[in-house]
């Protein structure tokens, strides 16, 4: 007999998740996106404050 309930989600663990978490539930155009502002950012803030 199977119960039905409330399923666990693995981000809802002790440790709180991670960026494993975060990818998996994002899709990799998503991913991709946050990945590429990230590094554009990088080098604004490496070009200003030199």
């Amino acid at each position: 007999m199977k119960t039905r309930g409330i399923k666990k989600s693995p981000s809802a663990s002790i440790h709180g998740g991670g960026l494993p978490d975060l990818v998996g539930n994002l899709g990799w155009k998503a991913t991709g996106i946050i990945l590429l502002l990230l590094i554009v950012g990088f080098i604004l803030f490496a070009h200003f404050f030199r």
